[in-house]
């Protein structure tokens, strides 16, 4: 009977995190990284291009995972796609990510796996980073089978297992930079988990110093090979495997400084818990309670008990990458969303053990969770879900597009549809902020240009844009009485104006 109710459970919270998903998805507004890394696709889509760019936007497997996906699936044309069908390739990441925590089923149980995976699917992150199109899926579900892969080894050092590891370290390492957080979380994990469990100090003991180095050398031989066909884009471009180590400068000295990015220490242990904001409440609180229960429940029993054991490793790698996403000044709430999918064997755990116990006992128990869950649970990932899923007073969001830019993008193409030009309509940036999402939108827009001074010929565009640092700049070079402005917003106290001319205007109004 216990399994069946936890067969009910991980249906429902499927069926609501994938509801919340797919709505999130189709509602949210493009953000400006969705939209560079949408770019970097098309070309690899298109033109069958991707050279790693040390600067830009990450590693290349979500491209690559994007281009079979949709060639796949599909005959779609490059100019017809659509942020929302790049998104809903990474749906079907998430249904692997969540059925992946079921490698652990010999380990924890089949019952804890069906738990973990529930509460992983009922969490704000999952059902918003799930269906970004960034790279935090993947590598959430890649740092996840890495940590199991490092499990595996610890319990039983065989070659094949040293094998898969550095395989699958590999595949993180070709997805982000912060690769080298999750593994110094797997270095600790192990490291405990070896003092403190007895059958992992047998099982590593039990293994001499011979193999040990042929096993650090296959780990390495594998790694190196997944980095470098990843990076070389299958051998077109090996100055690519150069860079990925040139991306550590920028992505931990020159992106780490960043005051516009920076956050307080307990930027990541409020969005775990309740936090209120703008009247509206945000939170994983029940997950995260439960997540400390496991974790604490099973370090208890792990010193004897292989199960337990295992739990607290995934605990642990959990924790330590907490600790250094917080240490580091540079924070955005997605970069622990690997951290979360650790979380949830801990979750899972304990709410298993709930279902274990006698049923005078566990029904109330099971009662109670759920109406806890409804009343705060329920209501926070709706909030952060559905409710405020482009609003700068979500904390789960993190330097958004507002709803109004798709109003923008929607002006612009209205008056492509009165200019004379049409898609050849001449459109002039000029700003000292980000345009992006813009340029991804408008990417079929010929003669669109962007500068950070107003040009000489903008006079012979038909719409100017400008942001309210270029503001005076334009208005003294601009022939005003031949425009109407109007005004949009991009993203938080950004707002942009922008310059139709009359005629074009008129039709729009007239429409």
């Amino acid at each position: 009977m216990k399994y069946a109710w936890a067969i009910i459970l991980f249906l429902i919270s499927i069926c609501f995190g994938g509801f919340g998903a797919y709505e999130n998805l189709q509602k949210r507004a493009i953000h400006a990284d969705e939209a560079e890394q949408a770019t970097t696709f098309l070309k690899l889509y298109q033109d069958g291009e991707y050279k790693y760019n040390p600067n830009g936007p990450h590693g290349p497997t979500l491209y690559y995972w994007a281009n079979w996906a949709l060639k796949a699936t599909s005959n779609i044309q490059p100019q017809e796609i659509e942020i929302t069908t790049l998104r809903k390739s990474m749906l079907v990441v998430s249904a692997i990510a969540l059925l992946s925590i079921f490698i652990l089923s010999s380990e924890i149980g089949i019952g804890s796996c069906l738990c973990a995976s529930a509460m992983f699917a009922g969490t704000s992150f999952l059902q918003i980073y799930g269906s970004y199109f960034v790279q935090e899926i993947i590598f959430a579900l890649l740092v996840f089978t890495t940590t199991a892969m490092a499990w595996l080894f610890l319990k039983e050092p065989t070659t094949k297992k040293a094998l898969l590891l550095g395989i699958s370290a590999g595949f993180v390492q070709a997805t982000k930079e912060t690769s080298v957080i999750a593994f110094v979380s797997i270095f600790v994990g192990s490291t405990i988990v070896g003092l403190v469990s007895k059958n992992i100090k047998n099982s590593v003991q039990s293994v001499s110093i011979k193999s040990y180095t042929k096993f650090a050398l296959m780990m390495a031989l594998a790694f190196i090979v997944v980095c470098v066909v990843w990076y070389s884009s299958f051998a077109s471009n090996w100055q690519g495997v150069v860079d990925a180590i040139k991306s550590y400068y920028v992505h931990f000295f020159n992106k780490a400084g960043m005051s516009e990015h920076s956050g307080e220490g307990l930027f990541y242990i409020k969005l775990l818990f309740l936090q209120k904001s703008s009247g509206a409440y945000f939170g994983e609180i029940i997950f995260t309670i439960l997540s400390i229960i496991g974790f604490i429940w099973a370090t208890w029993k792990s010193s004897s008990n292989v199960k337990s054991a295992c739990v607290m490793f995934f605990g642990i790698c959990a924790i330590t990458n907490f600790a250094i996403l917080s240490i580091i000044t540079y924070k955005t709430p997605w970069l622990i969303l690997s951290s979360i999918m650790l979380m949830s064997i801990c979750a899972g755990y304990v709410l298993w053990k709930i279902f274990e116990l006698p049923i005078k006992y566990s029904l109330p128990i099971v009662i109670l969770l759920c109406v806890f869950y409804w009343f705060f649970q329920f209501r926070a990932t709706h909030n952060a879900v559905k409710r405020f899923h482009s609003d700068p007073r979500n904390p789960f969001i993190y330097s958004h597009t507002v709803s109004d830019e798709n109003n923008l993008a929607n002006r612009l193409f209205k008056c492509a549809k009165y200019s004379e030009f049409k898609t050849d309509m001449p459109i002039a940036f000029v700003s000292k902020v980000s345009p992006w999402p813009l340029p991804w939108q408008l990417r079929n827009f010929k003669n669109t240009g962007f500068w950070n001074t107003p040009p000489e010929n903008i006079n012979s565009f038909d719409v100017v844009v400008c942001d309210s640092f270029s503001a005076n700049e334009v208005a003294k070079k601009l022939d005003i009485k031949n425009y109407e402005a109007d005004l949009f917003g991009l993203r938080k106290n950004t707002i942009l104006t922008v310059y139709i001319k009359k005629p074009i205007f008129k039709k729009i109004i007239e429409e």
